[in-house]
């Protein structure tokens, strides 16, 4: 648990803030796994029917305000008092550590992100755009050279899709 090997590296990584998860708290985030994935579905099946291009990413704002929306919509009573306490506290934490600035590494203490960002729709786009950033001639590059290229565009994508700068962000990390 990182919590108990963190004093032993502070001194030689970045700053790292411990926020404990009630129970309560731990239950929210996972009603909010269900009515995220439920909201997310929604989204792209209504997308489809008005013709749009098919969803890639779960990074555009306001797809996430929509997406909150739908969640407090369907969350009973006793989880929405829960669920606005839990945004209040991570909230608070991000402002602390100027996520806004550089983003911010989201885990849970026995569980890395890395699994849930590769799960995610918004690795997709990153990667493409990792992929597309590559200098390589590919008509005139030897097929090892480019496999190499690609996976370190992959790597490159997996650190950017772990970077976090939201409360909306942190949830749909947390509950994935």
């Amino acid at each position: 648990r990182v919590e108990s090997w963190y004093p032993l590296i502070a001194e030689h990584t970045f700053a790292t803030r411990i926020v404990p998860l009630l129970y309560r708290e731990a239950k929210v985030i996972s009603k909010c796994y269900e009515l995220q994935r439920l909201a997310w579905g929604e989204i792209r099946v209504e997308r489809q029917r008005e013709g749009k291009p098919e969803l890639w990413t779960n990074s555009d704002s306001k797809l996430y305000s929509e997406v909150t929306r739908r969640v407090l919509d369907r969350l009973k009573p006793e989880f929405r008092t829960e669920y606005i306490k839990l945004k209040k506290k991570i909230k608070s934490n991000l402002l602390e550590l100027k996520a806004q600035e550089s983003g911010v590494f989201v885990r849970l203490s026995t569980r890395s992100a890395k699994d849930a960002v590769i799960k995610s729709n918004k690795i997709k786009d990153i990667i493409s755009d990792e992929v597309a950033q590559s200098k390589l001639d590919v008509d005139n590059t030897d097929e090892a050279l480019i496999e190499a290229e690609d996976m370190c565009a992959f790597v490159r994508a997996c650190s950017f899709a772990l970077r976090v700068e939201t409360v909306d962000e942190v949830i749909e990390q947390l509950a994935n």
